[in-house]
């Protein structure tokens, strides 16, 4: 088991300015492995969550995006299981594969004219592998 977090976000947290810009992130990829006498097992997960927001900068404008406020999300998931058997003549290799992503992004100008634009992404993807040799 693997857990990564931010340590830009817990130092903004504690009240450390980067320049109006917060980011957070954090995942934990976890792995079990098994022996039985019908193969080999392996169950994954990964799941992770991030966020960024920015606040529009009131100087220091050199490009566009400097004039915008901005959030940005996005959480993922990915899992499988995954099966092998060796026997006396041939392998047999099982997978399957599972991941989900949603991501959601926001940028607001009002400055000189007042636009928004908004992105939405869902993706879900399933995918299945099977070996004989």
């Amino acid at each position: 088991m693997n857990y990564r977090y931010s340590t830009v976000g817990v130092l903004t947290g504690l009240g450390l300015d980067f320049g109006g810009e917060r980011i957070n992130y954090q995942d934990l990829t976890t792995k079990y492995s098994m022996k039985r006498g019908s193969g080999d097992y392996s169950f994954y997960l990964t799941a992770g969550a991030n966020s960024t927001r920015k606040d529009a900068l009131d100087s220091l404008i050199t490009e566009f995006k400097d004039l915008q406020e901005s959030d940005h999300t996005a959480k993922i998931l990915i899992g499988g299981i995954n099966h092998t058997y060796k026997g006396a003549n041939f392998n047999i290799n099982n997978t399957v594969n599972i991941s989900r992503r949603v991501v959601d992004k926001t940028a607001e100008v009002n400055i000189p004219i007042n636009s928004t634009t908004e992105y939405k992404n869902r993706a879900t993807l399933l995918s299945l592998n099977h070996t004989l040799l």
